[in-house]
């Protein structure tokens, strides 16, 4: 049975992150992360603005938590480190509803990076052997009603650190021995290496990431050692892995990293555009009908490592004829008119 616990409301207040600690940061406009703060006692939980490291603590918290992710109806789920628990979070109040427990997960294992794939509507967990040289972390699906774990298939790194899925449902995830980003194959669990962080000595523990899915970036936070343990944030390099510093701070540990989706413009954002594309799964050639004329509409598709391959600008029209060259695959396409975006995944298959 799920069970609501409720939260002790704290002082709501902003302070800026580089002014209180060593004068890192960065400004411009950004977006928002939720946190747990876990220096501190009790527990801070609380939103960041990136990139300028703007914080605000909503309240605090008994629970250690972890990991956790949005998906896309705005439910915040996450999971805790010491009690071993699948919970759900209220964004705005923090308060923490218990799912159940993570079981499925071996008894020497950290419960370590949480994620949900907008493609699949599927939670995904990550866990990691507690024993720093072994290499058997395990890649499991997650049943949102029970909190239980099925196993997919060993990781093969030695200390994976956090789990994050993008707009395409590509995976990847982040290993604090190795200080390095690798791919995930969600049927398999085996990890690729894309590269390293680039100079960047993680700490064993306190990291996370999370995707904004309205452009597609990955930001992290990591515990990271130099000559005392502190935390920074970084937007991190899909391609070649290299970590980009935000700024950092000598007395936070963050953990619970999660982007709202509800931010982004990438997943029907208004119902004012609403689109429907055909042949879908296409040979190449296909259409999109907008529902009522628009008197400008911008066309884009992308591949799955959200690289535009094509754009196009149309006027004066309710239906759009495009044409895909590439690789059989999943491709998005993204249609932005009157100041609104829809985005629909289209198939390509050359034999079709």
């Amino acid at each position: 049975m799920k069970t609501t616990i409720p939260t002790i409301m704290f002082v709501l207040f902003n302070f800026y992150l580089p002014a209180q600690t060593d004068g890192f940061g960065k400004t411009g406009k950004g977006v928002i992360a939720y946190y747990q703060e876990q220096y501190s006692n009790p527990r801070r939980y609380g939103t960041v603005g990136m990139p300028e490291l703007t914080f605000s603590t909503i309240t605090t918290n008994e629970y250690y938590i972890h990991s956790g992710d949005f998906d896309s109806q705005g439910t915040l789920w996450a999971v805790t480190g010491e009690s071993g628990l699948l919970i759900t979070i209220t964004p705005g109040t923090g308060a923490v509803t218990v799912i159940g427990p993570l079981t499925g997960v071996p008894p020497n294992h950290y419960h370590v990076g949480l994620s949900f794939d907008p493609l699949s509507g599927s939670l995904y967990f990550i866990s990691d052997d507690v024993n720093s040289s072994a290499t058997d972390g395990m890649l499991y699906s997650v049943n949102q009603e029970t909190g239980e774990m099925t196993p997919i298939g060993e990781l093969g790194t030695p200390q994976p650190a956090w789990l994050e899925i993008d707009n395409n449902g590509n995976a990847y995830m982040g290993d604090a021995n190795t200080n390095s980003l690798y791919t995930v194959d969600l049927s398999t669990g085996e990890a690729t290496l894309i590269g390293s962080f680039g100079g960047i000595n993680l700490d064993l523990v306190r990291h996370g990431a999370s995707f904004d899915h309205a452009s597609n970036t990955l930001y992290m936070v990591a515990t990271i050692i130099d000559f005392s343990a502190k935390s920074h944030f970084y937007t991190v390099n899909l391609s070649t892995g290299e970590a980009t510093d935000l700024g950092g701070s000598f007395f936070g540990h963050y953990a619970l990293f999660a982007i709202p989706m509800e931010q982004s413009n990438g997943f029907n954002d208004n119902a004012a555009l609403k689109i429907t594309a055909y042949p879908n799964p296409t040979n190449g050639d296909f259409n999109i009908v907008l529902g009522k004329t628009y008197d400008e509409v911008s066309a884009k598709v992308m591949n799955q490592m959200g690289q535009v391959i094509l754009s196009e600008i149309f006027k004066n029209t309710d239906k759009i004829s495009l044409e895909i060259e590439g690789a059989d695959g999943v491709y998005f396409v993204v249609i932005e008119s009157d100041g609104h975006k829809d985005v629909t995944r289209l198939i390509l298959d050359k034999n079709n």
